[in-house]
């Protein structure tokens, strides 16, 4: 049944919709070649014409999988630039690479034990397609040691908005089932009584904000699961940035609409 939502939270879902709304329509161009890249790579870029034959190419396939392949095909090292530190220091420096490749191996053992591939490839899968999107994640829990997680996001879903100092907003929207909606809610601390469990699919809008002024940099996140904001917007005292990396689109750093 429908949820009902207080006035508050009707502006609280209605800014971020707004914000998802602004940031997803300048990125139509990306998204239309993002799509016809994927028809593409899928083999489904055109359709049969009764009575001919469908010819297909799987050219584009077999290079994407082998340029994973390639760039995939040993773990990535972590080194340390040495120049003229003394041993304490080399040493010191060893066992930062050291604990930076058990970060990684962590991360992509949580990542492996949701269903995923390696971690390593679900990021060159995307990269290779010409954009990457990652949100890095230290999960603390009272008496257990610290959980490392790299979660790689569907860039055709995720909006960027950059300025001179790095990203001013980001939205990532997606479809969801509603368990998988639930259960996102459990495991991220968000109301799961807002959710619609009703029907066969919610939509999840997360949105990022940066605000500066004299007082220094705060980082806002609101999230609204199926038009209900299952998280208000919250302040995260312990960024100075929004905490996702992404590559746009083609290696280039901001808006390809921006002037040089």
């Amino acid at each position: 049944m429908p949820i009902s939502l207080s006035l508050e939270d009707k502006r609280t879902a209605d800014r971020a919709i707004g914000i998802k709304e602004e940031l997803k329509q300048s990125w139509n161009a990306r998204d239309e070649m993002m799509a016809k890249d994927r028809q593409l790579l899928m083999m489904q870029y055109k359709k049969r014409v009764i009575p001919f034959e469908l010819v297909l190419s799987n050219d584009i396939a077999v290079q994407h999988a082998f340029s994973i392949a390639i760039l995939g095909g040993k773990p990535p090292i972590f080194r340390l630039p040495i120049t003229l530190q003394d041993q304490e220091e080399r040493d010191k420096m060893n066992r930062s690479e050291r604990f930076i490749t058990g970060v990684w191996r962590e991360a992509d053992k949580n990542h492996r034990s949701a269903g995923h591939n390696p971690l390593l490839y679900d990021i060159l899968f995307f990269a290779t397609l010409g954009s990457v999107a990652l949100f890095p994640l230290i999960v603390r829990q009272p008496k257990k040691p610290p959980q490392f997680f790299i979660y790689v996001y569907d860039p055709i879903n995720c909006y960027p908005d950059y300025g001179e100092q790095g990203l001013l907003r980001f939205a990532r929207s997606h479809v969801a089932t509603p368990k998988d909606a639930v259960t996102q809610a459990i495991a991220q601390g968000w109301d799961v009584s807002k959710i619609n469990t009703e029907g066969k699919g919610v939509e999840i809008d997360n949105i990022w904000e940066r605000e500066d002024d004299e007082d220094g940099t705060r980082i806002y996140n609101t999230v609204v699961v199926g038009g209900a904001p299952v998280k208000p917007r919250t302040l995260h005292t312990q960024f100075d940035h929004i905490p996702i990396i992404m590559q746009p689109m083609n290696g280039v750093p901001m808006q390809p609409y921006m002037s040089p």
